[in-house]
């Protein structure tokens, strides 16, 4: 397992942008815990503005962008626990 989530943490750091500002906890159902404070991705949780969970293969199709933030949201995919704002302004920094 964290073997999964150190895997999953540079592949965040890989797709986002610099700029980002703001803190947002992704939860992997089954994996584990990433962080992102103004921009530097770590594992664990935090305490953040927003909290995003999602399955891995959910969490690889957003950072792949075959799967829109608006989309997994929409179907259930994503779930989005506290600012809103917050979980937009993520998902604009991911490639």
């Amino acid at each position: 397992m964290d073997k999964d989530i150190h895997k999953a943490v540079n592949a965040l750091r890989t797709a986002l942008q610099p700029g980002h500002s703001g803190s947002v906890m992704v939860v992997l159902d089954g994996i584990g815990a990433l962080s992102v404070q103004d921009g530097v991705v770590s594992t664990g949780p935090c305490q953040a503005d927003c909290t995003l969970t999602a399955s891995t293969q959910t969490f690889r199709a957003l950072l792949l962008g075959t799967l829109s933030p608006e989309r997994a949201y929409l179907t259930g995919a994503l779930r989005i626990d506290g600012s809103f704002a917050a979980a937009m302004t993520f998902g604009r920094h991911l490639t």
